[in-house]
């Protein structure tokens, strides 16, 4: 397999299994020829699935031709966990604050997994899910 192939395969992985891109590459060292173009072929298909949607054209699952994992790829219309919150208006005797600042939390182990399966299956990062909750939270607070 050409080196080119193998970035590809091992991008898919790591984006796949969310592994690092190392654990990606230890794992296609294990595969065998055949297995690694099994992992090209889905590596395309899932490729051409994300320029579809990109698109907006529906994209029709084969499931015979996708991996076992659910797909890392995220409708174009999903639905976001929270409200889009408009910026305040600033006004003359009013400071508004912008950006964002690192904050840390302990969270319970139990919690932290079901975070993590959260966003694994939105397709999202954990700090967003985090972020979305919190917003939608403080919508209604």
């Amino acid at each position: 397999m050409k080196a080119k192939s193998n970035a590809m395969c091992q991008a898919y992985l790591s984006e796949l299994h969310q592994i690092s891109p190392a654990d990606a590459l230890k794992m296609l060292d294990k595969m065998t020829h055949s297995q690694k173009i099994q992992i090209l072929n889905r590596y395309h298909l899932a490729k051409n699935e994300k320029q579809k949607i990109a698109k907006g054209e529906q994209v029709v699952e084969n499931p015979s031709q996708l991996p076992q994992k659910k797909s890392v790829i995220a409708p174009k219309a999903q639905e976001p966990f929270a409200k889009p919150v408009p910026r305040p208006q600033k006004t003359d005797d009013e400071t508004v604050l912008t950006g964002s600042k690192l904050y840390s939390l302990m969270i319970p182990l139990e919690d932290i997994e079901r975070l993590k399966q959260a966003a694994k299956d939105s397709g999202q990062s954990v700090s967003t899910v985090i972020r979305a909750a919190i917003k939608n939270h403080l919508i209604h607070y």
